[in-house]
């Protein structure tokens, strides 16, 4: 998009016929600055992992002020079960892009292959399900003769599943994952010669925590992103931790047209062990900045103990 000088709905628009109508070839699953707070949105073998449990809500609006940009809510329910080898996750997820709706349920299973103390191997999989929604009478279309638009509201759901392998070591972490595995088509007819798909997305994640002192650790974590036929995207933060309750940092995620394409600033803070807030905004470097006001996110997490020491990873526990 070199052309901002277009009114918003024609970019959007503009974003919908390349991004959806064709056979998408970009990145298409949500992201989130602070990923590393919600591991397992992107990596179902995360389920248990903190020896706790605990429930996760993440709020983002990507590129405030441009008209049908991504808003997206994701709930997740991450929690041992049985024994500590046994690992049970939840996740509700919802967004909007445009005339275009998802809504996103899965359920995630994992299994400690290791068992010890300080270290664990986890292999996950995940069942999902995913509702497409795309309203058309909400806006102008270019041509309304178009064979891919069949009604003034089109609805699909696809089933998917996905695996992934976390491993963790004292104070390194290291994932990979692919939560969608199945590239189901998503077009709502048969007429158009091509139509859109979902591709399966392979995530790596890594991290590592250094103790400074007896107060602050440093905290950091890289996500990388890969998809057929899109650019490998990657996001890369720096945190400092003090008292193991209070984190602020910054984050830069590659891609863009030169500089990248944002830079981000997260603060989280522990209240009573019980309770977990965060917040991050991102500096968009891309020329998308010349119409909207970078991005924010917000997030709340709830644990099942007000004990501490029970956590099973507690140095990745914001």
């Amino acid at each position: 998009m070199k052309n901002f000088t277009m009114k918003y709905r024609e970019i959007i628009m503009i974003l919908i016929v390349i991004g959806f109508i064709n056979q998408v070839q970009a990145q298409q699953e949500r992201h989130y600055t602070q990923f590393f707070a919600n591991k397992l949105s992107l990596n179902p073998a995360y389920a248990g992992e903190d020896g706790i449990g605990a429930i996760t809500a993440m709020y983002r609006n990507q590129w405030l002020k441009l008209e049908g940009a991504p808003v997206s809510q994701l709930i997740t329910l991450n929690t041992p079960i049985f024994n500590p080898r046994v690992g049970f996750g939840l996740a509700l997820a919802h967004s909007t892009i445009g005339l275009f709706e998802t809504f996103d349920a899965s359920m995630a299973y994992s299994y400690d292959l290791i068992n010890r103390p300080n270290r664990s191997l986890r292999i996950g999989m995940q069942g999902a399900i995913r509702n497409f929604r795309t309203d058309f009478s909400k806006e102008r279309i270019v041509n309304p003769n178009d064979p891919s638009i069949v009604n003034a509201v089109a609805s699909q759901y696809n089933g998917n599943f996905g695996m992934g392998l976390h491993l963790s070591i004292d104070k390194f972490y290291f994932g990979i994952s692919s939560p969608r595995i199945l590239n189901n088509t998503i077009g709502f007819n048969d007429v158009a010669e091509t139509t859109a798909q979902e591709l399966a997305h392979i995530y790596l994640m890594t991290g590592l925590t250094i103790p400074l002192n007896r107060n602050i650790d440093v905290q950091t974590n890289i996500l990388g992103k890969y998809v057929k036929g899109a650019p490998f995207d990657m996001d890369v933060n720096a945190n400092l931790l003090f008292n193991e309750t209070f984190t602020i940092g910054a984050g830069y995620r590659i891609g863009g047209d030169s500089f990248g394409d944002a830079i981000s600033f997260i603060t989280q803070y522990l209240i009573g062990k019980k309770i977990g807030i965060g917040f991050a905004y991102d500096y968009t470097l891309s020329d998308i900045n010349n119409v909207a006001n970078g991005s924010i996110e917000a997030l709340v997490r709830y644990n099942f103990t007000n004990n501490k020491n029970n956590l099973h990873n507690p140095r990745f526990f914001f």
